[in-house]
């Protein structure tokens, strides 16, 4: 099966995941401080938001966005191709409460690390970020 090449084609995996552990509304490359989150989500049944760090291979530079993140959301995340997951440093992820996705070759998305809540979320970011998504929801 062929690997993922691009980072964009990551995006539509993850959507469809979020949608189907209620993550209703979403919006991608959503600006937040010098980055973008690559997929925001947001539960109203469940008052949640998530961020979704997309990266092929660089799995370092993710954590450090995700972290970031937290300052924003809820939970935070990194999604990589499956091919990619072994090289990741689950410690790494698990002592900062970053989740970690793994999406196979066809798509099918597979949660291997839970995300803790953030304790740094700061709610100004939080609101800011759930109004920019409500008027890109994708």
């Amino acid at each position: 099966m062929p690997h993922f090449d691009r980072e964009d084609l990551l995006r539509a995996p993850i959507e469809r995941y979020l949608e189907s552990i209620g993550y209703r509304s979403r919006a991608s490359e959503l600006p937040f401080f010098e980055y973008s989150i690559d997929v925001f989500g947001y539960s109203a049944s469940t008052s949640t938001t998530i961020a979704v760090e997309l990266k092929l291979a660089k799995w370092k530079r993710a954590v450090e966005q995700a972290l970031l993140y937290q300052l924003g959301v809820d939970f935070s995340v990194i999604a990589l191709p499956q091919h990619v997951i072994m090289r990741i440093d689950i410690g790494v992820l698990n002592q900062h409460g970053i989740g970690l996705i793994a999406i196979q070759d066809d798509g099918e998305c597979i949660q291997v690390l839970a995300p803790r809540r953030s304790n740094v979320t700061r709610p100004h970011y939080r609101e800011r970020l759930i109004t920019s998504a409500s008027t890109v929801v994708t």
